[in-house]
């Protein structure tokens, strides 16, 4: 697990609870910077083949690493968990720390295929609604994610963009942070001062999400200088991203437990899959309407019951320190479900240490 995706987002983490002063900016900027990794990621391909998005793999994985630096006595958990019962709940063994930083998430991926503006091409809008916070000691910080476009659906490998808007906002603090993906994987927003019914800016945002975004903040006093800085560096964080996908051969990603909800769903809507499965169009509407398909030329298929209950995507990633600590690499799998219709995708996040 060194080095891999979880990893990375604890040593944001690290870095977003040991940022300066609740009141000031540095805080919720360094919670900005996870979620602009993590929202990057979402469209990144992996080189893993094991992170190809799968149709119905049961599966429960477990696997526990330490964190550098070596003797801080720090450890990430990672447990991911698919299920068709959405109310199964964590295995999370009693373990000695304090807790400093915690990531929840409750994701369902919801597909549609929409219309390009003036143009007769259609893409596919990809909302990821539910529930995201971020908890630094007292300050909750709740988050709404941005939306996924694909576009060039007929050709092999379809474009990838974010759209919409990342907003966060901390009550406690009164601070809000809100990023817009606007065309040509261009970021503009602005750090926000709730005062009540008002609003003050602090700071502009501005960049291109597949590079550097930077952050302005404009003298509060006399003949004080401009403060400028970066925020988020795509390269740092993980490396390029291509932009594109195969959705016809269901290509590795980092997410690959979110894309598996995203396949399904897409190959549950008739529309998009004509489009992403010609072939599938020849079959017989009755024999076609009960079976889900990940992808073309794949023979996994599964009959719906009308009364089989939404499933539900779940990853759970422990931060945590303890008093002794050992490296325990193993991956565990046990019974359990990885992807289908209007799934859910259920992370968490926590950072430990010891008191």
């Amino acid at each position: 697990m060194k080095g891999s995706l979880y990893v990375k987002w604890a040593e944001l983490m690290q870095a977003a609870e040991a940022a300066p002063g609740a009141d000031g900016p540095e805080r919720i900027l360094s919670v900005g910077r996870l979620l602009l990794s993590l929202c990057v990621d979402i469209l990144r391909v992996s080189n893993v083949f094991t992170d190809r998005p799968c149709s119905t793999l049961e599966r429960h994985k477990l696997q526990r690493c330490n964190l550098d630096p070596p003797g801080c006595q720090q450890e990430l958990s990672v447990q991911e968990i698919a299920s068709y019962d959405s109310h199964i709940k964590f295995w999370q063994p009693e373990r000695p720390g304090k807790t400093l930083a915690m990531v929840q998430m409750v994701l369902q991926p919801t597909v549609s295929l929409r219309s390009q503006r003036f143009s007769s091409s259609k893409y596919v809008k990809i909302k990821l609604p539910g529930s995201c916070q971020v908890q630094l000691a007292e300050e909750v910080y709740t988050v709404t994610l941005p939306k996924v476009l694909i576009r060039n659906l007929s050709e092999p490998s379809a474009d990838t963009e974010l759209a919409g808007c990342l907003s966060i906002s901390c009550a406690a603090t009164g601070l809000s942070l809100v990023l817009k993906f606007k065309d040509k994987k261009a970021v503009e927003g602005q750090l926000l001062q709730h005062t009540g019914p008002r609003r003050h800016p602090l700071a502009r945002v501005w960049g291109f999400w597949s590079g550097q975004i930077q952050v302005h903040s404009p003298p509060t006093r006399l003949h004080e200088p401009a403060q400028e800085g970066l925020l988020f560096d795509c390269e740092e964080h993980g490396g390029s991203v291509a932009g594109s996908i195969n959705l016809r051969a269901a290509e590795p990603m980092h997410m690959a437990a979110l894309w598996s909800c995203i396949y399904d769903a897409m190959s549950c809507n008739k529309e998009i899959s004509s489009i992403l499965n010609p072939k599938a169009g020849a079959k017989k509407e009755a024999k076609s309407s009960n079976r889900t398909k990940l992808a073309e030329g794949s023979d996994d298929v599964r009959p719906l019951q009308p009364d089989q209950r939404p499933p539900c995507i779940q990853v759970c990633i422990t931060i945590k320190t303890s008093v002794c600590v050992q490296a325990e690499m193993g991956l565990v799998y046990v019974s359990c479900v990885f992807a289908a219709i209007n799934c859910s995708f259920v992370a968490s996040a926590q950072y430990r240490s010891c008191s």
